[in-house]
């Protein structure tokens, strides 16, 4: 029998159709912090641009961590929507606080010590950028949380939704850059991206409430509030030491907090002891050996 080469257009015409608002979402994420450089640009110069850009990449890399942590999660919820709702909604409800209680204190200390972030990351030359991460450290945490429902959305066939609110906080975001950047510059850029995201936000909250689950926010977030908050008196406080030191001691105070409110289950603990066990178990190995 002689191999014959046949092209299944049905299969073609399904998986195009399904993959189009992938790309489409993708493709305006891309977009959206490209626009308020090309924008700051146009409008105001390459040297504001530039300040700007500086501050896009430090949270370019921050959004990189999360993705990767959300690439990694997204078989699994797509698995669990059709095999296993309940554990689709522990899953969300888990990473969901995870990430909140990751990117809460690091949004507090970009705010509070952007000067000196931008000073060691970047030089003098870069102060004006200053602005810029204070603003954008706002939109940390409801990144975060969007990140979780927004891959939830995709992963319960509704990317369709995805797709159309990324498409609206652009439309948005563009239009306050017009508003925005002529008269405050590249706060302006950092304010639009921020009501932006918090319309994102907003509207993925609302999509995953109306067909899947409603996202318990006050649980999720209540406790490392109040932990983040006793963590803004403490570097406020002790705001001219060693940045390295104030970072260290920072993060154990708020993390010691997180513990004494239980915020932290006994899934959580089985969870944090699974992900270390191979880690001692390589430490037990190396003693052994010697």
């Amino acid at each position: 029998i002689k191999p014959r080469i046949e092209v299944d257009w049905r299969f073609w015409k399904s998986t195009i159709k399904k993959a189009l608002p992938f790309s489409l979402t993708i493709i305006i994420a891309g977009m959206f912090f490209n626009v308020d450089i090309i924008m700051l640009s146009a409008m105001k110069g390459d040297e504001f641009a530039g300040w700007y850009k500086a501050v896009v990449n430090l949270v370019a890399a921050f959004n990189s961590v999360i993705t990767v942590f959300i690439f990694a999660m997204f078989p699994v919820t797509s698995k669990l929507f059709v095999s296993a709702k309940e554990s689709l909604i522990k899953t969300i409800e888990k990473s969901s606080k995870y990430l909140f209680i990751v990117g809460l204190p690091i949004a507090a200390g970009a705010f509070l010590l952007a000067d000196r972030i931008i000073l060691v990351v970047y030089g003098s030359d870069f102060a004006p950028a200053t602005i810029a991460v204070q603003i954008l450290s706002i939109y940390l945490p409801f990144r975060v949380i969007s990140h979780v429902m927004g891959w939830t959305l995709a992963s319960i066939d509704r990317e369709p939704l995805r797709t159309l609110s990324a498409a609206i906080v652009l439309g948005l975001n563009i239009c306050l850059n017009f508003i925005l950047i002529p008269v405050l510059g590249i706060a302006g850029a950092g304010i639009a991206t921020v009501v932006s995201q918090v319309l994102m936000f907003i509207l993925y909250f609302y999509f995953l409430a109306k067909y899947f689950y409603r996202l318990p926010l006050s649980r999720i977030a209540l406790k490392p509030c109040i932990s983040c908050s006793v963590l803004v008196l403490f570097i406020l406080f002790l705001r001219n030491v060693n940045l390295v030191m104030l970072i260290f001691f920072s993060s154990a105070l708020y993390f010691s907090i997180l513990w004494l409110l239980r915020v932290f289950d006994s899934d959580d603990k089985n969870i944090v002891k699974t992900l270390t066990e191979p880690i001692y178990q390589l430490v037990g190995k190396k003693r052994e050996s010697l």
